[in-house]
C-alpha cells in the first residue's frame, strides 16, 4: 500500500478459537434470555443486583450474543 506510505504489511489470518468466555453486563432492564444470534441458542445467566452474568462457551472469528428484555 504504498499510497499510504506502507511498504511492508504482514497480514495474520489465523483465527484463535476462545472458548468459555466469562461477560457481566450492566443493566436497568430485567433480562428474559441469552441467545447466540445465529444458532438461536439459549445460554444460560444468572441475574445479579444490578445486571447479569454469562458465559459464551466459545468464540470462533466473532460472535453475537442477543439479550431479550
Amino acid at each position: 500500500m504504498p499510497q499510504f506510505g506502507i511498504k511492508d504489511i504482514e497480514v495474520v489470518e489465523d483465527i484463535v478459537k476462545l472458548t468459555n468466555i466469562k461477560c457481566s453486563v450492566k443493566t436497568d432492564k430485567k433480562i428474559k434470555r441469552v441467545v447466540e444470534a445465529l444458532t438461536g441458542k439459549e445460554i444460560c445467566f444468572t441475574p445479579t443486583g444490578d445486571g447479569i452474568n454469562f458465559v459464551v462457551p466459545q468464540i470462533d472469528c466473532h460472535q453475537m450474543i442477543l439479550l431479550e428484555y
